[in-house]
């Protein structure tokens, strides 16, 4: 799901394909890199693999009324003092 566009990157850590596939599309059509995990191990490889700058998480449950989390990262992502 990358498309190389050159953007600030985002990630989305998200169980459902059809959010995940939708919000993609949107996002890089706005001109973000998007990448996509459904499981930590995948967050923390696509961390260490690109610069990723936002995270969202579970967004499926912000519509069933049970809140949204995101986190912006610094440059150099989690390695960064204060995470």
């Amino acid at each position: 799901m990358n498309v190389n566009s050159g953007g600030p990157h985002i990630l989305l850590f998200e169980r459902d394909q059809q959010l995940t596939a939708i919000l993609t599309s949107e996002f890089q059509l706005a001109g973000y890199e998007c990448h996509a995990a459904r499981t930590a191990v995948e967050v923390f490889d696509a961390i260490a693999r690109h610069p990723i700058r936002l995270v969202l998480v579970n967004l499926a449950q912000a519509a069933a009324g049970r809140g949204i989390g995101f986190r912006v990262l610094p440059p150099g992502g989690l390695g960064m003092p204060g995470l």
